[in-house]
């Protein structure tokens, strides 16, 4: 049996907050690790450090039963490998350091529920982020994301989704498969289009789509949602801009309105591409069962398994060809009530019929 030479009063006061380090407003520069033996490291359940000049989390790594991570307003630049060692890890708030990206063993975090990095210097997102079944939070608002990996889908509890303030042009796709999202804010971004199924979710109540002063339309899916949208200015996107985004222009009614949709899409076309036809095809037929399946070229199988939509019609689903018009507009007023902004609502179905047929 290991030997303790806790300083006592130390472990007085581990005891007395129930297994907190509250360690706010003490300019450290790093993390004690080396205050307790093997035997009261275990007692450690918390910590609290804000607004310190910590640079690293290691010092934290020697506890293992840890579940909560209080560090905003330091100066941390990133994560080690190694905290993915922290099992116990329930909560992670790095809010207002300069983390430039994340370590690809977060996603081994496996009962983490809350990550928290809003104000940091991220630019991108590990997809090992989908492993995180239990995560239920997920804010990395005022970053650099310029998008969030399709594998987000894998994070199958969330239901807070907080991307405001950072460079979106369109959310992806698969956040429309996270059944348990109840709200979503991607405010104060590029966007210039929603995914036609980000309002079938029965449990999302509210989307924020503030500043995103190029958007010009969303999905008929969230009409009824409760949708938050003000806007200082509408900006024309240059054509030169929409290429560098992946998008592509769409006419939506006799007006020659327009609204920008993904460039991988067939917008329109007189009859559904060929390709369109063999995906159809493929997701009717005991295909998908076969070991066949895993050998389709992998644009396909993305897209079957993860399709574009669904019919606003017949609920078909909708892959690479999209027949889309403007049904009507959602009119918002400004924050001091002055100006009122309209967004199209936009219908997405899979052939002409059912775009005629919509009411």
């Amino acid at each position: 049996m290991d030997e303790c030479s806790c300083d006592p009063q130390l472990v007085e006061a581990l005891e007395t907050s129930g297994g907190s380090l509250l360690m706010n407003y003490q300019r450290l520069e790093t993390l004690p690790g080396n205050i307790f033996c093997k035997i009261h490291s275990k007692l450690v359940r918390r910590i609290f450090g804000k607004c310190n000049l910590i640079k690293t989390i290691s010092g934290v790594l020697v506890y293992v039963n840890i579940v909560e991570i209080y560090l905003p307003s330091n100066r941390m630049t990133r994560l080690p490998e190694s905290i993915c060692d922290l099992q116990s890890l329930e909560s992670l708030n790095l809010t207002d350091n300069s983390v430039e990206e994340l370590p690809s063993s977060i996603g081994k975090l496996n009962k983490l529920n809350q990550l928290i990095l809003r104000n940091n210097c991220l630019k991108r997102i590990p997809p090992e982020i989908g492993n995180l079944a239990n995560l239920c939070m997920l804010d990395l608002a005022h970053n650099g994301l310029h998008q969030v990996p399709a594998q987000i889908k894998g994070c199958k509890s969330l239901k807070h989704l907080y991307l405001s303030n950072n460079k979106l042009a369109t959310l992806q796709r698969q956040v429309c498969d996270l059944e348990t999202l109840e709200d979503v804010c991607v405010g104060s971004n590029n966007l210039l289009h929603l995914p036609p199924d980000l309002g079938t979710n029965r449990n999302l109540v509210s989307v924020n789509v503030s500043e995103n002063n190029f958007l010009t339309a969303i999905p008929w899916s969230l009409k009824g949602k409760h949708l938050k949208y003000h806007s200082s200015y509408l900006t024309q996107l240059t054509p030169i801009a929409a290429t560098s985004t992946s998008m592509q222009p769409c006419y939506v009614n006799s007006n020659n309105d327009k609204v920008y949709l993904p460039n991988y899409l067939n917008i329109n076309p007189g009859i559904p591409a060929l390709m369109d036809l063999s995906a159809r095809a493929i997701n009717l037929s005991t295909y998908k069962d076969s070991l066949l399946f895993d050998r389709l070229p992998k644009n396909v199988y993305d897209i079957i398994i993860d399709p574009t939509g669904h019919c606003n019609c017949c609920k078909n689903k909708l892959f690479w060809s999209v027949f889309v018009k403007s049904v009507g507009h959602a009119d918002f007023v400004s924050l001091d009530g002055g100006v009122t902004t309209s967004l199209h609502y936009l219908v997405f179905c899979c052939s002409s019929l059912c775009l005629d047929s919509f009411k």
